[in-house]
């Protein structure tokens, strides 16, 4: 009797369990993402004190994919403070932030609460979010009215938002790489002084998550003492697309190669 050999009999278990996972993450961001998305949508509508091409153009933004992979592959709760510097920044760098500090801060109030309402009635988030959590899903407290007020006079002030911005990226570990941003100033452009700019710490281990490298922007690697040691030359996308790679003039590679179809940033 001949023996019935299943092609995955010849293929290693590990290798087998690998490859799903790889392929279960990448179903899960694009099913993810489709909802992020389309709450964004559905609430930006909402409202007409935005432009309809900032409200077309927002849910693509890498900054706000950022907040949503961060949670399930980073394990980092979505908070109201990280959605208002984030939604901020791009309302700002779009002109629309001038008038609409309230709007902004309304709608990351309401995103925030129908996102995790969204994962309490839905299966597939919930089981996700509380595997990567290791807590329950439960519903956002809302603002108190000290952090409110706060974040309108952050939001009033586009260096302080930027810095604020930034400071969501920073690991704040004494171990981890030193990295300046210079932001532009009140006039909207580069002039590479310290007041304009913000020492933020990286695991570059981890690469950079999205949103991090930004047009109008400059980053400079630091050494021990926080002087220049290297100027980035060139960012993109990741490989899987869920973080942003870059090197350095000092022939430093952070992350996989950079492919020129994923540059989305270059000196």
């Amino acid at each position: 009797m001949g023996i019935t050999l299943n092609i995955k009999d010849l293929v290693p278990k590990w290798v087998v369990y690998i490859s799903g996972r790889y392929a279960n993450d990448k179903l899960f961001d694009q099913y993810s993402l489709k909802v992020w998305k389309n709450l964004i949508t559905t609430l930006v509508q909402n409202n007409s004190s935005f432009n309809s091409w900032f409200k077309k153009d927002l849910p693509d933004c890498r900054s706000m994919r950022r907040l949503l992979y961060s949670q399930f592959h980073l394990s980092k709760e979505l908070t109201i403070e990280s959605l208002v510097y984030t939604v901020g920044v791009e309302a700002l760098e779009a002109g629309e932030l001038k008038d609409n500090e309230k709007r902004v801060i309304q709608f990351s109030q309401a995103l925030t609460t129908k996102w995790y309402s969204e994962m309490l009635d839905n299966n597939i988030l919930k089981e996700r979010f509380e595997t990567k959590m290791g807590k329950k899903v439960t519903m956002i407290s809302p603002l108190n009215k000290n952090v409110e007020a706060k974040l309108f006079e952050i939001l009033k002030d586009p260096k302080e938002l930027r810095r604020e911005f930034y400071r969501t990226y920073s690991s704040e570990n004494v171990t981890d790489d030193k990295f300046r941003v210079f932001l532009p100033n009140a006039q909207g452009y580069l002039d590479w002084k310290g007041e304009n700019s913000i020492v933020i710490s990286l695991n570059t281990f981890e690469t950079f998550e999205l949103g991090f490298f930004r047009i109008g922007y400059d980053y400079h690697l630091l050494d021990s003492n926080l002087k220049r040691k290297a100027h980035v030359r060139r960012a993109a996308l990741s490989k899987d697309m869920r973080k942003e790679v870059a090197n350095f003039s000092d022939g430093e590679t952070f992350g996989n190669k950079i492919e020129d179809s994923r540059v989305i940033w270059m000196a």
